[in-house]
């Protein structure tokens, strides 16, 4: 998913709109939105609180560039 969607996706979420509301709309899996949510409040997301990038970022690619 991209960073647009995943913020997206998180906005809808903190908006009260239903799992299958937010996968119809961006395509992602319900599975997706746990892992990103979880994944955001790792990285210091409060749900209802502001998006950072740092929150939807990229994982850093492990291995040698």
């Amino acid at each position: 998913t991209s960073i647009a969607q995943r913020t997206q996706a998180l906005t809808l979420h903190s908006l009260g709109v239903k799992a299958s509301e937010i996968e119809a709309i961006t395509g992602m899996k319900k599975s997706a939105l746990r892992a990103l949510l979880l994944r955001a409040q790792k990285r210091g997301y409060v749900p209802g609180g502001p998006i950072k990038d740092e929150h939807v970022a990229n994982a850093p690619k492990a291995g040698r560039p």
